[in-house]
């Protein structure tokens, strides 16, 4: 059975040959210069302390890509709080020969850091300059945990970019309303997880660095989800592994509920990071709703 190609890496506006059987993936970055301006805090100037103002940055993004072009919209993958496009590759093993790309988000993974965590809205605004960086003009977006809430945010941005969202382990749980509480449902799901899976998430987190973790998680703790996500009027799954002490089942049917076109999937056995450690279960979940023609 002819298998196909794994994922790799690509820049916008070039056509390299993928890598050889058996060979590791090439990888190369993605450099642009944004729209995206960051408020800083106010710091010394020739008069005293100078106002916080906006700042413009160049995000330069890693990504890896598998899959070819065919006239459908490509999935992305968006990997959860402190991790990398690493924790996406056997998810995008059983996606290809569909295009699929896996970005590491700004400040994660091989993206170079930024000068401070961004906010949703920031980081639904960078996904969507990159998306333009790669003349990609509307694709399915699946999100992990964190990556969720980032899949939410851009659909709400620019709705007519997203043909159909995945929400996989969706945040946040408003009955864990403290970083406490989150870390320790986070500890609660380490025995559902393969080993693989959580040598991938200790680097990816040390790599993130923890106080980053924590400032998103906080941040993130201040926004009701459920504030945003009945104005989504996009196609919206819902994924919840049977086994996640991080997304419970209540919360995930909550979820499906208050968005205006939502659905709810269940992934037996499923882990709170399914995506990695239940791949196979997880696609065959998901599959049939990401093949189907936009409405």
């Amino acid at each position: 059975m002819e298998q196909s190609p794994g994922p790799r890496c690509a820049q916008a506006g070039t056509d390299r040959a993928q890598p050889p059987p058996g060979r590791r993936p090439w990888q190369r970055t993605v450099h642009r210069r944004t729209p995206l301006e960051i408020p800083l805090l106010p710091g010394p100037g020739p008069g005293g302390w100078a106002p916080a103002g906006p700042r413009p940055v160049t995000l330069r993004w890693h990504h890896r890509e598998a899959g070819t072009p065919d006239g459908r919209a490509p999935l992305v993958l968006l990997h959860g709080l402190g991790m990398s496009s690493r924790s996406m590759v056997p998810l995008m093993t059983r996606i290809a020969p569909r295009r699929v790309l896996a970005p590491d988000l700004p400040g994660s993974g091989g993206s170079r850091p930024v000068p401070r965590p961004l906010r949703l809205a920031e980081q639904a605004e960078a996904l969507l300059s990159w998306l333009d960086a790669l003349d990609v003009p509307r694709v399915v977006l699946v999100g992990h945990s964190y990556g969720a809430q980032v899949a939410v945010a851009t659909a709400l941005r620019a709705p007519e970019r997203v043909e159909r969202l995945v929400l996989a382990g969706a945040t946040r749980d408003p009955s864990a309303p403290t970083t406490s509480a989150q870390a320790l449902r986070l500890l609660r799901d380490v025995r559902h997880e393969r080993p693989a899976m959580l040598a991938v998430a200790l680097s990816d987190y040390l790599r993130s660095g923890p106080r980053r973790m924590v400032a998103v998680l906080r941040n993130l703790l201040s926004q009701p989800e459920e504030l945003h996500l009945a104005m989504v009027d996009v196609p919206a799954l819902v994924v919840q592994g049977s086994r996640d002490p991080v997304s419970p089942a209540p919360w995930c049917r909550r979820v499906a509920d208050l968005l205006p076109r939502g659905e709810l999937a269940v992934v037996p056995d499923g882990a709170h990071g399914m995506v990695f450690s239940q791949p196979d279960a997880f696609w065959a979940a998901v599959r049939d709703f990401c093949d189907t023609d936009p409405a």
